[in-house]
């Protein structure tokens, strides 16, 4: 903020929305002041303005622009996102793709999909959750992680906290592939599930698939909560260069009052390429007062292709990633009169 001072004026250059502009700050007395530094000069500094507050539960409709950024302004309606306590809806008619890396404030209502064209939101960073009184993903809706990530990278997952989470038939999260990344060198696959550099399997809900000699060594241990399981799925380990499965991501639904799937939730790990360890499926907690809907929800493990080794069947080798771990936490008397 600027000192305001009966010594000198300020005035914006620009205008009163968030952006950059450049603040002057004209003497009032020149001739008989200076600045502290000297001179009596008209000064002009500039100044980056951030529209923060609470909205006014004013709906706020993406429009999208020359970016994907939640935060740039030319991507909304108004010129500038949303604020705490406003609604957002984004139902794009032409596929779009929108990009949260850092926490929105607290809206009043979050309505995605449902128009011709495929609308995608991706969380970047652990923190990027999203929260709302009213969350309701439509037919072609999409929440999904950014990218997978290696032990080294910032780790991303879905994650939404609010009263009421609606996901309806035709809308999904996909978060297959988008856990911990399967390695890029003769190395173990990411995470602590990861299957070991001779081809293991990654684990998580299990122990991942170890091949014909069953060396525990190159398998993927077990790991994660049974009971509240959100950590995404490991890395599948190799011998090469590439080939390995990805492990599944992880998707954390937080609803003080109910949860409705009639769509889909996917954290599936990836399959292996050749004979390669195959990435873990992912977690998914969904945490609720009451739970409805006719969906699917699936943190499978990703496939192996068997390599034969030897003439004997039992030298058949696999190196598939075991399931994720997948929770619903209810309350169980509200539940019952549902």
């Amino acid at each position: 903020d600027m000192i305001r001072s009966p010594w000198y004026t300020i005035v914006n250059e620009g205008g009163t929305a968030a952006g950059d502009y450049d603040v002057v700050l004209t003497l009032n007395d020149p001739e008989n002041a200076e600045w502290a530094g000297g001179g009596s000069a008209a000064k002009t500094l500039t100044a980056t303005f951030v529209r923060g507050g609470k909205g006014d539960g004013s709906t706020y409709i993406w429009k999208g622009g020359s970016s994907n950024s939640w935060l740039d302004g030319n991507n909304w309606d108004r010129g500038f996102p949303p604020l705490e306590g406003d609604r957002v809806v984004i139902s794009p008619k032409a596929n779009s793709t929108i990009l949260v890396n850092a926490a929105p404030p607290h809206l009043l209502s979050f309505v995605l999909g449902g128009s011709n064209g495929t609308a995608t939101v991706q969380f970047q960073n652990w923190d990027a959750v999203l929260t709302a009184d009213e969350v309701t993903i439509k037919d072609k809706g999409v929440l999904q992680p950014v990218s997978a990530f290696t032990d080294t990278e910032s780790s991303n997952r879905v994650a939404v906290v609010c009263n009421n989470f609606t996901l309806e038939s035709g809308a999904s999260i996909n978060a297959s592939g988008k856990g911990w990344v399967a390695p890029k060198a003769n190395v173990k696959g990411s995470g602590p599930g990861g299957g070991q550099q001779n081809r293991g399997g990654a684990g998580y809900g299990g122990r991942g698939g170890c091949g014909y000699d069953v060396r525990k060594a190159a398998c993927g241990n077990p790991y994660g909560s049974l009971t509240a399981p959100t950590d995404p799925g490991s890395g599948g380990g190799q011998s090469g260069t590439s080939g390995a499965g990805a492990g599944g991501g992880a998707v954390l639904i937080q609803a003080s009052n109910n949860i409705r799937i009639d769509g889909s939730i996917r954290a599936d790990g990836t399959d292996s390429a050749s004979s390669y360890g195959s990435g873990s499926g992912g977690g998914v907690y969904l945490s609720c007062r009451t739970f409805e809907g006719a969906g699917s929800v699936t943190a499978r493990g990703g496939f192996s292709n068997p390599v034969r080794k030897g003439l004997a069947p039992e030298f058949v080798q696999m190196y598939p990633g075991a399931g994720g771990r997948i929770a619903l936490d209810w309350n169980e008397t509200a539940q019952a009169a549902v």
